[in-house]
């Protein structure tokens, strides 16, 4: 069988779903325009604007949102825009932020007030810097970091490498190393020398990553010893975030609540920033941060960039890549609603979580004139304050109602047998968390004969197993679809799935990851055998068989996963609850 182009498999979704959603409205006309416009070619269905729809009916909302944003974060391989258009385009927007922040703030009596209120919240929530509590929440990340790829970014391999970082990171890293020895001792053996190696770097590259068919992101890796320093902030700053009602982990359910609520009663605003992260200045934070954390948190800042041949001294301090960027940007939004709630002396309170925004409709005005006067600006197409819409947190609510839309990542590809399951399968997945059965058969009905036609067979995993590895069981799932087996021996269902195997490699030291272990072992994190390449146990033991005078000899070699290197297999497991439900013993 010859490869399929992901860009049919996602058009023809696209048309499918216009057909279930005819049913559905008893509407043969619906969207019609913009079917035809997907027909003539892709340019042509991004130029078609679909109306506005405050004043119809929940139903009528989702379905139209879902067909106008089922392409937003898909490129196709004629789209709108090539990839030499989006990185200058990106280049010239990270420009003129710069340029922006560069501007001089007017303060005036009533921003100084702001700015001051603000600064005692904050250190209401901070508190006093602790040094020891810093540096025993720091870690080094997993990804890849100046001096080291993402291909070579396991923990042995970083450490075997001179350690990056700013002249003040490296210092503050060499006096961490006197309070952990077992780390200093790791790092010798990694690098075979008497003394840990150091490389001082003096700017950061920018790279940019998908993240809608319009635009991309930047980000710009840290270095080794700047992402140890700036993960254990962040760490703290969660901490006292949560301590404050702000918890990170469980915000993102709450600011969903929040919507739900406000698309009824339309007492709150949900508000987004454009270039939240990089428009935070020193300026800003020397305001509203206590002294000592306003040292800690620029300590070791790197101002300069490099993106390709071009260089920049930048006016931002939280770019993307840094480990304290998200809690920090939290605190500062916070702080500054939370101040101008107080001087308008209104109860409700205000909730953040990275930059999105929920704040009493009551200070919306004086959000609108305080935030673009310290270079804040809200992205006037995701702030919601007078429409009964809200959207916050990947939550969208119309009039109490849940109509937030399946949009898929991706860009063009031809895929074979087993990565297309993965694509046809995290599309199957995708689109039935947000739709039932009843509202989309035909739709659901096509991505299963595509898996029977691409594929051979159909899959079904449980619920906590990834998008791609098959069909999750639930109620949309048909009797026809099961192809699991009982195994008398284990008393359990055996079942097949699509999974994603990195390769092998030896790791030469150890001791890094017995220090890794000894750092994460509070934390009671567990990984799941079923997990994709990301979230692969840090280090696991291969057996290696050898005969030597005619007796067999079996020993143990550390190994750890291979990340320049990934290859789709299909593999079956053992599931005894899986085999439970009465609708699969049929």
């Amino acid at each position: 069988m010859g490869k399929v182009s992901t860009d049919v498999i996602m058009q023809e979704v696209w048309s499918h779903l216009v057909s279930d959603f005819r049913t559905l409205l008893k509407t043969q006309s619906y969207a019609a325009q913009y079917k035809t416009a997907l027909d003539v070619g892709i340019s042509n269905f991004r130029l078609a604007s679909f109306p506005g729809r405050m004043a119809v009916s929940p139903l009528l909302y989702k379905c139209d949102y879902q067909l106008e944003t089922l392409f937003k974060r898909y490129r196709f391989q004629n789209d709108m825009y090539s990839q030499r258009e989006l990185e200058t385009t990106s280049w010239e927007k990270f420009q003129q932020t710069q340029l922006r922040l560069d501007t001089p703030i007017v303060e005036t009596p009533f921003l100084n007030v702001v700015l001051r209120n603000a600064r005692k919240i904050a250190k209401e929530i901070l508190g006093e810097y602790d040094l020891e509590e810093h540096m025993s929440r720091c870690a080094f990340g997993k990804r890849a970091c100046v001096g080291t790829g993402y291909g070579d970014s396991n923990l042995h391999i970083k450490l075997s490498r001179p350690l990056t970082g700013s002249i003040e990171h490296i210092r503050w890293f060499k006096e961490y190393l006197k309070t952990d020895t077992l780390l200093l001792d790791t790092i010798k053996e990694a690098q075979g020398k008497t003394k840990p190696s150091f490389r001082i770097c003096r700017e950061l590259k920018m790279t940019l990553v998908p993240k809608s068919y319009k635009a991309l992101r930047s980000v710009m890796p840290d270095t080794l010893c700047g992402s140890f320093y700036t993960r254990g902030l962040g760490e703290v700053l969660a901490l006292r975030l949560k301590s404050a009602g702000l918890n990170i982990r469980t915000l993102q359910e709450r600011h969903g609540i929040l919507a739900q609520r406000s698309s009824v009663r339309g007492h709150l605003v949900t508000a987004d920033l454009s270039a939240a992260s990089d428009s935070i200045t020193t300026w800003l934070l020397r305001r509203v941060l206590p002294g000592p954390w306003y040292r800690v948190v620029t300590h070791g800042r790197i101002p300069f960039i490099r993106y390709k041949r071009s260089s920049l001294r930048m006016n931002t301090v939280l770019t993307m890549g840094l480990g304290h960027t998200f809690p920090l940007q939290t605190l500062i939004f916070y702080s500054l609603l939370e101040s101008i709630r107080r001087l308008k002396s209104i109860r409700t309170k205000c909730s953040v979580y990275g930059d999105d925004l929920i704040y009493p409709k009551g200070i919306h005005n004086l959000v609108r004139y305080v935030f673009p006067r310290i270079n804040l600006n809200l992205n006037g197409d995701k702030t919601y304050a007078e429409t009964p819409f809200r959207e916050s947190c990947g939550s969208d609510y119309y009039r109490g109602v849940d109509v937030r839309p399946f949009n898929p990542e991706g860009e063009h590809r031809l895929l074979g047998r087993l990565y297309l399951g993965q694509f046809l399968y995290k599309l199957y997945n995708g689109i039935s968390r947000r739709w039932t059965a009843g509202e989309i058969p035909a739709t659901l009905n096509y991505l299963y004969n595509a898996i029977i036609t691409h594929c051979g067979e159909c899959f079904v995993v449980p619920p906590h197993f990834p998008d791609t590895s098959g069909v999750k069981f639930g109620p949309h799932v048909p009797v026809r679809y099961t192809d699991l087996t009982f195994a008398p021996d284990v008393q359990s269902c055996t079942f097949n799935y699509v999974k994603t195997n990195s390769g092998r490699r030896r790791v030469r030291t150890q001791r890094c990851y017995y220090w890794e272990w000894l750092r994460q072992r509070s934390t009671g994190d567990t990984l799941s055998p079923y997990s994709d390449l990301g979230d692969v146990p840090a280090l696991f033991w291969a057996k290696k068989v050898r005969f030597h005078k005619g007796k067999k000899r079996v020993t143990l070699i550390p190994m750890t996963s291979d990340k320049r290197s990934s290859h789709v297999n299909k593999s079956c497991a053992e599931h005894d609850l899986f085999y439970a439900s009465p609708v699969l013993r049929l």
